[in-house]
Parts: C-alpha cells; sequence; structure tokens
C-alpha cells in the first residue's frame, strides 16, 4: 500500500501540473509592427480597401459639446529599419468628402493639430481577435501647443498632450488583392481631457471620446508600395 502510494504521489503531481498548464490562458506578448526592408514611410489613412464599407470607417469624435464625424483620416509616419512597438504619426487631417477643412456634426467642425502628432502603440496581447492589445494613441505636442478646434469660425475645444485615460485598439493584418499586406486599426479611445472655450462653455472636461478605423500602409520613398504586418 504504501508503496502504491509512493508510485501514485510523482504521477498525481504531473497530472495536476499539466491541466493547470492545459488550462492557463495564453501568455500576452507585446505587439510590434514590421514592414520590408527598404520602407521609407507609413501613411495611415481612411479604411476605403476593396469595398470596405465607408461608415465603419468614419471617425467618431464625442465631447459634452457634441458629436462630430469625419469622413477622411489622414496621416504620415517615418519608417526605419523593419519594425517597431510605436510609430509617430505626424501630418494628422480629419476631414469630409468634399471639405476638406472641416468634418460634420452639430456645426461644421475643423481640427487644427498645431504641430502635434499621434504616437500608436501596439501595446500588450490581451485578445484573440486579430490583434486585440492594450495599445492606444497618445497625443505628443511641441512645448505650448496643443491641438485646437473650431465650430464654424469660433474656438471651441483645445486638446492638450496627454495619453487617454481608457480603451484600447484591435489591429489586423490584410492582404490585398495587390499581395501587398497593410494593417486595419479599430480604436475605441476614452477619458480624452480638453479644455472649452468660447461657445463650447469654459473649463477643463475628461469626457472626449473616439471611435475610429483606419489603415496603415508601407511605401517606399519613391512611391512604391510595401508590406506591413503586426505580430
Amino acid at each position: 500500500m504504501i508503496r502504491n502510494l509512493q508510485l501514485f504521489g510523482p504521477m498525481l503531481a504531473a497530472l495536476v501540473m499539466t491541466t493547470a498548464f492545459a488550462a492557463s490562458p495564453a501568455q500576452a506578448s507585446e505587439g510590434v509592427f514590421t514592414w520590408e526592408s527598404g520602407t521609407a514611410k507609413l501613411l495611415l489613412e481612411q479604411d476605403d480597401e476593396e469595398g470596405a464599407n465607408q461608415a465603419t470607417g468614419t471617425q467618431h469624435i464625442t465631447t459634452a459639446i457634441g458629436a462630430f464625424q469625419c469622413e477622411l483620416f489622414s496621416g504620415q509616419a517615418e519608417a526605419t529599419g523593419t519594425g517597431a512597438e510605436e510609430i509617430t504619426v505626424a501630418n494628422l487631417t480629419y476631414s469630409d468628402r468634399g471639405r476638406a477643412d472641416s468634418c460634420s456634426g452639430s456645426w461644421n467642425w475643423t481640427f487644427y493639430p498645431n504641430g502635434c502628432h499621434y504616437t500608436l502603440t501596439a501595446g500588450e496581447t490581451i485578445g484573440q481577435t486579430g490583434m486585440e492589445t492594450t495599445g492606444t494613441t497618445h497625443i505628443k505636442c511641441p512645448e505650448g501647443k496643443e491641438i485646437s478646434t473650431t465650430l464654424g469660425q469660433i474656438g471651441c475645444i483645445r486638446i492638450p498632450e496627454q495619453t487617454p485615460t481608457g480603451g484600447h485598439i484591435i489591429l489586423h493584418t490584410i492582404t490585398a488583392q495587390s499581395g501587398k499586406n497593410y494593417v486595419t486599426v479599430e480604436e475605441t479611445l476614452s477619458g480624452i481631457h480638453y479644455n472649452a472655450e468660447g461657445i463650447c462653455g469654459s473649463g477643463l472636461k475628461t469626457d472626449g471620446a473616439i471611435a475610429s478605423n483606419f489603415v496603415i500602409k508601407g511605401f517606399q520613398s519613391g512611391g512604391v508600395q510595401t508590406g506591413i504586418e503586426i505580430h
């Protein structure tokens, strides 16, 4: 009896360890953007690829003052090496089709980056839907600068440098008909703080939110498209 227990003990311990390992969730890992050698820039733009639904690609911006929708979004990042955990996106624009400088909403809403840019971080994986991560979009600004907006021609809100306090992003690698991979980004950010001014009120508010969908593509300096993926 004692001998049987001595044999059974190690077997039971091994079974428990195996079961625990099998039941444990996949370990999280840091997401990383990778692109082909020779890629010089990354372009962020509206998701209009291969019949994409324009409505799902619309950028939705919500504040206490009102909600605004931008049909188009664009930005550009410099690319070095063959990958990075985050990319810095400059030359930010939000607009509607047929209106190069404004978006629709309560009034025509115009966005002025004033030298501010986005730093898009891939983050740590937390889900199995494509590449769901804890990544986010950080707002970075030169010293003394803020993103500003107007309703019509009147100042409305100013958005300082910050990291949104809520939300995360979902990333997917897509293979286009051209054979060149690109990345789709679905971001839902909340807790964005901003200063209201003029007709939009006054004081600091913390209820700003963005629900956004766009794509990231790679290009050589000569304009030839290259592949980019998320891992």
